[in-house]
């Protein structure tokens, strides 16, 4: 019996983040650029392929390490990915964000609180995949027509 993963096939959609990733950070600075910070990740396989579970631990320029786990799960009826992300530094939030593999991009879509408490849409595209690496945006919006990206990631399967 295993109990940390199953090694089951993963669907094509997510293929590129199974295993172990490393993964470099680019999010707004506090001066206004942009600070860079790298980050290792471990996709695990469950279910047939249907839940992907990411834990990830962060190396912020400060020298913290937060730590959170991202949990996928496939809907075959609607060919629809959910997603929920769970960290250590916050409550849990299990609003999942939506979305599927179109045209060789993923967009995922949900809802979200700015800093302030404030509703604010947010998506995430995962783009340039192919069988070891991907893109992957997280941006934000007011009205779901205008979108400002705030993070992004270069994951590249290492092991």
């Amino acid at each position: 019996m295993t109990w940390l993963s199953d090694d089951s096939p993963v669907r094509e959609d997510f293929a590129f983040s199974v295993g172990k990733s490393e993964v470099l950070n680019r999010r707004p600075a506090r001066d206004g650029g942009w600070e860079e910070f790298a980050a290792v990740q471990m996709v695990t396989s469950h279910l047939g392929g249907k839940v992907l579970i990411e834990e990830i631990e962060f190396l912020l320029p400060s020298g913290d390490r937060p730590k959170g786990v991202a949990v996928f799960a496939h809907d075959d009826e609607t060919n629809e990915w959910s997603y929920v992300w769970l960290n250590e530094r916050a409550a849990p939030d299990f609003r999942p964000m939506k979305g599927r593999l179109a045209d060789g991009v993923i967009e995922m879509f949900g809802e979200d609180e700015d800093e302030q408490g404030n509703r604010q849409l947010l998506r995430f595209r995962w783009t340039d995949i192919t069988e070891t690496s991907a893109r992957w945006e997280q941006a934000v919006s007011a009205d779901g027509a205008t979108w400002e990206a705030n993070w992004t990631q270069e994951i590249q399967q290492s092991g």
